[in-house]
């Protein structure tokens, strides 16, 4: 369809008429009406992610005893959201992180270990 053109329906008899978009309104062929009906339809999606983070501190100390995270997660190498769900327990020795596909709820990732033995992930690499 030519984009200097609409499609609309007449206000009274409901005729499907094809117009000019840029010039003076014609009374309808059918029943001699200038009121338009227009329809116009938006198909968009949007969604809405949420992400939690607890920390617990030790008075006067350094790093958290307790860190915890739950929610949406954007992995940037497969270009999407996930479901995150980490805990560093310091106090007991015990790192859980478990990820999921957003979409099916199916677990890609999980590992459950003592906090000693999770080294050289993330942010805790040797520099080489």
């Amino acid at each position: 369809m030519n984009p200097d053109y609409q499609v609309s329906k007449c206000k009274k008899c409901g005729a499907i008429l094809s117009e000019p978009k840029y010039e003076p309104r014609s009374p309808c062929p059918v029943c001699e009406e200038k009121g338009r009906i227009h329809d116009e339809v938006l198909d968009e999606e949007a969604c809405i992610y949420d992400h939690m983070r607890m920390k617990g501190k030790h008075e006067g100390k350094g790093k958290p005893f307790f860190d915890a995270r739950v929610g949406a997660d954007f992995y940037v190498k497969e270009i999407e959201w996930r479901h995150l769900e980490r805990v560093i327990d310091r106090d007991n020795n015990l790192y859980i992180e478990v990820i999921k596909d957003v979409k099916t709820g199916k677990v890609i990732k999980e590992v459950r270990e003592p906090l000693t033995d999770h080294q050289d992930h993330g942010s805790a690499k040797q520099c080489r």
